[in-house]
């Protein structure tokens, strides 16, 4: 079902006689619970979705409904009749912890869902602010699901945009939107100690005790030249600290301080995070004598029990034990390097959410035939849909591949290139060759019908030129 004149009659009568708002049905799964050890740059769940409701989506379009609620209209200023009207209407809702979900509607183009959803504290203590995050999400029968925050309305409820994907497959008919624990009111700071350096954790722990084979679970790496760190995590050749004492942060009460030493020309700190505040973040790097950022690899590594079988029962009394490893730079004198340690921290608001509804897939897919040589897979297969555009291909694909280009071309003759997110899916058919999928998803939902043209690899391929 679509929204149209007829749809949007039906819903007012319903939803605004009297007038009210529609609830929204919320659902929470712990994505996190089910992956303990799935870490990813930023943090993979830090995005948001809002929902505001059946009959908000309907007073976008009626006058009358917009001036008996005006908040409706205000909350759903930031997103254009244009862009909901390729949307499917939907009607659920749910409150826990005194915060209120209300889903407004939802975009399936096969194997990927847009949901537009949004949160409101109905205790009228203002808890929600522009730094929302929802860390555990999840849709039922996708493979991944994040957040975008869209925007505020001047009564602090927020408007969020969910994007949910299906690998190698298509997104159930019937799906459960699930959210758990709200984080709000982010704090980041901070810590430069002058008076620190590799050379004092030298002095201190000349000797640091250490695991080797280490149990770990995920891990995250950031900075420059990063390959041989990751190297050792991959096939787990990086020694790890044992526990040697545990002295509570006095800047940050929710951080515990477990070890510390020098291994291998690595600087390693073992910390653990309060379960109560177990989205609260703390990474350590390198700085020069002026506090200058050194551009040197980080890595971050969760040492959690992954032997423990009940993962979801034990992962929100879980403490998050942590190692950061900050690779030392070469030839320089450890009492001219100075450790700096930076902390987020996040108010908690505990809760499930949880909304069930059917899922209605994009008839609309442009879907085009083509050949390119990627080097060495051969893209065969281009896939236009109102969330992003596919390309699909078999062969081998190699980190020297070439990567597809493209560009939209709209009927007002703006260029539309941009995208939020890109997923690589590559599987192994019966006959040994690979069958690959890159889908790159659109920062906005598209209207196909204002497409004027399509050019991958330089080459328009729609519509067809003779």
């Amino acid at each position: 079902m679509k929204i149209s004149d007829e749809t949007l009659r039906e819903t007012l009568k319903r939803d605004l006689d009297p007038v009210r708002l529609s609830p929204f049905v919320k659902k929470r799964i712990l994505y996190a619970a089910d992956r303990p050890a799935c870490r990813r740059p930023g943090r993979f769940f830090r995005r948001l979705v809002t929902v505001v409701g059946i009959c908000c989506l309907c007073l976008v379009f009626s006058l009358g409904g917009l001036a008996a609620v005006p908040d409706l209209a205000v909350r759903l200023s930031s997103v254009s009749a244009d862009t909901l009207a390729l949307f499917t209407p939907l009607d659920e809702s749910c409150e826990s912890s005194g915060i209120r979900a209300e889903v407004i509607a939802a975009l399936s183009d096969g194997d990927t869902a847009l949901f537009y959803l949004s949160l409101t504290d109905t205790t009228g203590q203002n808890r929600l602010d522009e730094t929302l995050e929802v860390p555990e999400l999840e849709v039922s029968g996708m493979d991944w699901a994040y957040c975008d925050h869209v925007s505020m309305d001047e009564n602090g409820s927020a408007l969020l945009r969910i994007t949910a994907q299906k690998f190698g497959g298509k997104a159930p008919s019937k799906v459960t939107l699930s959210l758990g624990t709200i984080l709000t009111q982010r704090q980041d700071e901070i810590l430069t100690n002058e008076e620190y350096t590799v050379a004092d954790v030298e002095d201190k722990v000349p000797y640091p005790a250490i695991v080797y084979p280490a149990r770990r679970c995920g891990y995250s790496l950031t900075g420059s030249n990063q390959t041989p760190l990751a190297r050792q995590l991959s096939d787990d050749s990086l020694p790890l600290l044992s526990i040697q004492f545990t002295r509570q942060s006095e800047a940050f009460p929710w951080l515990t301080y477990m070890a510390s030493g020098v291994v291998s020309d690595n600087l390693h700190i073992l910390t653990e995070i309060d379960p109560e505040v177990r989205y609260n973040q703390a990474s350590f790097y390198l700085t020069d004598a002026e506090d200058n950022r050194l551009d040197l690899p980080v890595a971050v590594v969760d040492r959690r029990d992954s032997s423990q079988e009940d993962v979801k029962e034990t992962w929100r009394s879980e403490s998050l034990r942590q190692e950061h490893i900050c690779a030392l730079p070469e030839d320089t004198d450890p009492s001219l390097v100075y450790i700096a340690l930076e902390a987020t921290s996040y108010q908690h608001i505990e809760g499930e959410w949880t909304a069930t509804f059917q899922l209605e897939p994009s008839q609309n897919n442009l879907l085009i035939d083509c050949d390119f040589d990627q080097k060495p897979w051969k893209m065969t297969q281009v896939e236009l849909s109102p969330a992003g555009i596919s390309f699909y291909g078999e062969g081998e694909m190699l980190e020297s591949s070439l990567q597809p280009d493209f560009e939209i071309l709209m009927k007002d003759g703006s260029p539309l290139r941009d995208y939020s997110a890109a997923s690589t899916m590559v599987s192994l058919e019966d006959d040994g060759s690979q069958r690959i999928q890159v889908k790159l998803l659109f920062d906005q939902p598209l209207d196909l019908a204002q497409v004027d043209r399509l050019t991958v690899n330089g080459q328009q391929i729609w519509p067809e030129t003779n």
